[in-house]
């Protein structure tokens, strides 16, 4: 991984590199014994995937760009499992990576008035999701505080993780936390950065 943060300065070529480099050292193969990779990333800008690829050599390996928003990673990494289990391949590349710092210093351009109509953020798109589930199904914030909770507690684990807290996190603190839009708190968001996993 690179860890995840705010990297304003950092490529994303550089953040895939020292990922990929560490996930090969890690199974202890090499690059030329990768027959294909499948990459994850969103807002960046077209053959980003095969420019990073290019990084770790010039092979003539096949890049499959795989972008499905919050769950790109997963995504990806679905599509090689499957490649690898219809035996289509048998080592694969995963490699996912973000550069959010740079959407955001794009947003502060502005949106062209003809794209606003389109444009709902993921807060929003969130919020009117959990409101009608509470509707339909009984849903409550506090189960989402509970996610939320375990969630932080969980990624502190991960010394990589952009979220690191120094104690236990409570459900109550989660609900108790800044509101983003009703009914998700800041706590239940995910934070806004940069990093990379192989």
């Amino acid at each position: 991984m690179y860890r995840f943060g705010m990297w304003s300065d950092v490529t994303n070529a550089t953040m895939a590199r020292q990922a990929g480099m560490g996930a090969l050292r890690d199974a202890g193969l090499s690059f030329r014994d990768m027959q294909a990779a499948y990459v994850g990333h969103i807002f960046a800008p077209v053959m980003t995937g095969v420019r990073v690829m290019k990084e770790f050599g010039l092979t003539g390996l096949p890049v499959q760009h795989i972008e499905n928003a919050s769950a790109t990673g997963s995504a990806a990494f679905r599509e090689a499992c499957l490649a690898v289990a219809h035996g289509i391949h048998d080592v694969v590349m995963v490699l996912g990576f973000d550069k959010m710092t740079a959407m955001i210093e794009q947003s502060r351009l502005g949106a062209a008035p003809e794209n606003m109509e389109d444009a709902i953020l993921p807060a929003a798109f969130f919020a009117l999701w959990a409101t009608r589930r509470m509707h339909e199904r009984g849903m409550k914030p506090e189960h989402l505080a509970r996610i939320g909770a375990k969630n932080f507690n969980n990624g502190a684990l991960n010394p990589m993780g952009q979220r690191q807290a120094d104690k236990t996190i409570t459900v109550e603190k989660v609900l108790g936390s800044r509101m983003v839009a009703w009914p998700l708190t800041t706590m239940m968001s995910c934070p806004v950065g940069d990093g990379a996993a192989c």
